[in-house]
């Protein structure tokens, strides 16, 4: 079964899509064939095409996960490669620009579990996955936009009107330095 479902899953994107436009003025797109496009423009929704559940059945070590250093450590194993394995089969047309580190699109994995109990995960800049429980999803309306802040290289704020506090509860808000860090993350393109 799916620990999310679509309805839920499209609607924490298109918080963390309206976030990343209002505070950063960065355009969150998918991953598809040629599919371009500027901060310039209205902004668009995610819809069904942004969302890829497998056919088959996932291993355990995928489905239950860690987070912080046991993450990490889970990432250099078996657990990081089947997660960067699915991030090049199940979103394929991300791959020219996973290898040249340019606009290197970052793939949200939606597990059963952590196993410290957290809602969402990201090892930081070091990878181009995070992660998100269903109960992440449902729980808490901007974790996708939080653990993709953490992708792009912010870290957490003793501040709960910020989009990188540490809890869920958390405000929107990106300031200025977390800007020019955001927009010079390799996730982040100008074309």
């Amino acid at each position: 079964g799916h620990f999310a479902s679509e309805a839920e899953i499209m609607a924490n994107l298109d918080n963390m899509i309206t976030v990343f436009k209002d505070e950063a003025n960065v355009r969150v797109i998918s991953s598809a064939p040629f599919n371009y496009d500027t901060p310039f423009r209205d902004v668009k929704g995610s819809d069904h095409k942004w969302i890829h559940f497998r056919d088959s059945a996932s291993a355990d070590d995928i489905l239950d996960v860690s987070c912080d250093a046991a993450a990490a450590k889970e990432d250099l194993l078996t657990t990081g490669a089947k997660f960067e394995l699915l991030s090049s089969t199940m979103c394929f047309y991300g791959n020219w620009r996973r290898l040249t580190g340019y606009g290197a699109p970052i793939v949200i994995f939606i597990v059963r579990n952590f196993k410290d109990g957290k809602l969402g995960c990201s090892l930081g800049p070091l990878v181009d996955y995070v992660t998100a429980s269903g109960d992440g999803i449902r729980r808490d309306p901007l974790i996708t936009a939080h653990e993709c802040g953490h992708a792009c290289g912010l870290w957490h704020l003793d501040d709960n009107n910020n989009l990188i506090f540490p809890d869920a509860g958390r405000g929107s808000d990106i300031r200025h330095w977390q800007k020019v860090i955001l927009r010079n993350s390799r996730h982040v393109t100008y074309f």
